[in-house]
């Protein structure tokens, strides 16, 4: 069964109302509103004689990036840096499907929207403001540093004595803790169903496709510019093939016969 976007996409691509399709470039108040957003703050983080210390742990606020995103994209400019940090929430929220779904709206918006995008790219020696959000998505080491929240995306769910784990924490794991982190991978096996399992294998999968979609159509408009996105890609192949091996190793357990 076809996995659905759960974003008005639509709504999200159509021109901006009024005579400028593309809109304004997005005002600072808003592109800094969006950064503040994104931040967590801990007050344990700074000295106690810090006079900038906050007196309160604040954590990110991702909803609020999805709706002002939202509003940013409908109402005020055609920004693509603005639908990159929707990208990141909406895969803080959703997981698997979030990722997928803020990936097709960058998809759609190269595909459907490229001429009425912001900035507006006036000299083919300025397209590299195009591929910028794009490599702020797929820099591992700087920015959001997005393939790292890909790789910690849940694949299994927690039980009372181990918490959910994700990509990057059974590597871990598994490098760290040796038999004992195997013994963990085992018993947090058992807390999530084949079927959930396959379901967020189907949204790696289709998360997978939409990338290679994506990617192409930056190859084709921004040529030797374009991003490669292989470090996104190449977390997602490495999730897609640990829910392989869960279901492999789980579907014999479901499927045996009753002795």
């Amino acid at each position: 069964m076809p996995i659905s976007n759960q974003l008005d996409l639509a709504m999200l691509l159509a021109p901006i109302p009024g005579n400028n399709p593309a809109g304004a470039n997005i005002p600072f108040g808003v592109k800094d509103q969006l950064e503040q957003m994104r931040k967590e703050v801990d007050p344990s983080s700074y000295d106690a004689n810090d006079p900038l210390r906050p007196t309160e742990f604040r954590k990110a606020d991702w909803g609020g990036i999805v709706s002002l995103g939202t509003k940013t994209l409908t109402q005020t400019s055609k920004d693509l840096q603005t639908a990159a940090r929707m990208v990141e929430a909406l895969t803080k929220l959703r997981g698997f499907q979030g990722l997928g779904d803020g990936l097709e709206l960058l998809d759609g918006l190269i595909d459907q929207a490229w001429d009425r995008l912001v900035p507006v790219v006036d000299d083919p020696s300025d397209l590299d403001i195009r591929a910028a959000p794009f490599e702020w998505l797929d820099d591992p080491d700087r920015g959001a540093r997005f393939p790292s929240t890909v790789g910690g995306i849940t694949l299994l769910d927690a039980t009372k004595e181990v918490p959910s784990m994700g990509y990057l924490d059974w590597k871990q794991g598994q490098s760290s803790q040796g038999t004992s982190g195997a013994g963990k991978f085992d018993q947090i096996l058992s807390a999530t169903s084949l079927e959930v399992i396959q379901t967020r294998h189907d949204l790696v999968l289709r998360a997978r496709e939409i990338l290679g979609r994506l990617t192409q159509r930056l190859s084709d408009k921004l040529k030797d510019l374009a991003p490669s996105m292989v470090r996104i890609r190449t977390m997602l192949d490495q999730c897609e093939g640990l829910l392989a091996q869960i279901i492999a190793k789980k579907s014999p357990v479901q499927s045996a016969s009753p002795a």
